[in-house]
């Protein structure tokens, strides 16, 4: 049964839905916010292996911002859709 069901009319709760949609909503926007800052200190991490004996680091951490830049994105796609 879905949890918004009354389990003695089978109808939905009207007020449910939407206090739930803005609190997931904050916390979607938030854990946006908190990938971008993520992004920027793996950037910065990766910018002091540059031209080093170990860019190999550097290189990875390139596609780690890659992946969280991909995340944010979808997060904010999802965030659009509420």
């Amino acid at each position: 049964m879905n949890s918004n069901q009354d389990s003695g009319s089978g109808t939905t709760s009207a007020s449910s839905p939407s206090s739930s949609a803005s609190s997931d909503l904050a916390e979607l926007s938030t854990i946006s916010s908190q990938i971008e800052e993520l992004t920027a200190r793996i950037v910065e991490v990766a910018d002091s292996y540059r031209g080093t004996d170990e860019e190999h680091i550097a290189i990875r951490l390139y596609e780690v911002e890659r992946s969280l830049q991909m995340a944010r994105r979808n997060m904010q796609s999802a965030v659009r859709a509420f």
